[in-house]
């Protein structure tokens, strides 16, 4: 058992099938069961959601050895030290980017990207001569993109010079985001 699936069910990410998956592992696996209960404890802290829910009674769990209460906080540490060391001193800064494209013929554009997890993202119509229109909100560095043209023509943006071909035979624009001073 790893802490992604521990992270998985306290965000309740996981279908029943995998909620008892983890169940069985925090029944059958003192560490995994030390793990979780480390995660949930810094999870409470994090988000400040103590807020004096009802206290749960669990039976009395028999421990094979003493020295699996002492692995399962020296995991907890190293996880917890782990985090905030990952976590950086500074995170990535954003800025807001502007997206258009004059697609006259057309009934809706979206732009996706590296940026979107290439989800679409609706552009609106602006100016009534077949311009449309976004800003978002981008992190700092390279990113792939393309526009999604009635919701099937992937085109790249004819604005900018910088692409490359996809591995689907499509064609994305390379957009550098830099840090501005305001």
């Amino acid at each position: 058992m790893d802490h992604i699936l521990i992270s998985q069910f306290i965000d309740d990410e996981l279908d029943l099938g995998e909620k008892e998956v983890f169940v069985h592992g925090v029944r059958d696996d003192d560490a995994f069961y030390g793990e979780a209960l480390a995660l949930l404890a810094q999870e409470r802290c994090l988000t400040g959601m103590d807020r004096g829910a009802p206290p749960m009674t669990l039976p009395p769990r028999k421990h094979r050895g003493g020295w699996r209460p002492a692995l399962a906080l020296a995991a907890s540490l190293l996880i917890l030290v782990m985090w905030v060391v990952g976590r950086g001193p500074n995170p990535v800064p954003q800025m807001a980017h502007r997206f258009l494209i004059h697609a006259p013929d057309v009934e809706t554009v979206a732009v996706l990207g590296d940026f979107t997890e290439w989800s679409p993202r609706s552009l609106r119509p602006v100016g009534g001569q077949g311009y449309w229109e976004v800003t978002l909100t981008l992190p700092v560095g390279v990113h792939r993109y393309a526009f999604l043209l009635d919701g099937q023509v992937l085109s790249p943006d004819p604005t900018v010079v910088a692409r490359e071909s996809d591995d689907f035979g499509g064609v994305n624009s390379i957009l550098q985001v830099e840090e501005t001073e305001v």
